[in-house]
């Protein structure tokens, strides 16, 4: 996925690449972000990682985004779906 370009995965979501992070745009406008996203070898195939804050101050660390990780973020906005009237 190039700089900017969108991706339509559902018919209320909308996924894109800009500055390094992928946002997922929900249909309120909001827009959860993951930063540095990349696939490589995880413990079951390929996986999908991305960058976030570790317990240490100042510090990054590489996180798998399962699937259900990603869902849950989705799930969570529930009511910018129900709100919209959409089904997913």
């Amino acid at each position: 996925m190039q700089d900017g370009e969108i991706t339509k995965g559902t018919r209320v979501l909308k996924f894109f690449n800009k500055g390094g992070f992928l946002f997922i745009q929900l249909p309120s406008g909001r827009k959860p972000a993951y930063a540095k996203v990349h696939i490589e070898e995880g413990k079951y195939g390929d996986a999908v990682f991305y960058e976030c804050q570790s317990d240490k101050l100042a510090s990054t660390k590489q996180q798998q985004a399962y699937g259900s990780k990603l869902v849950e973020n989705i799930v969570q906005a529930a009511s910018d779906i129900l709100a919209e009237g959409c089904y997913i």
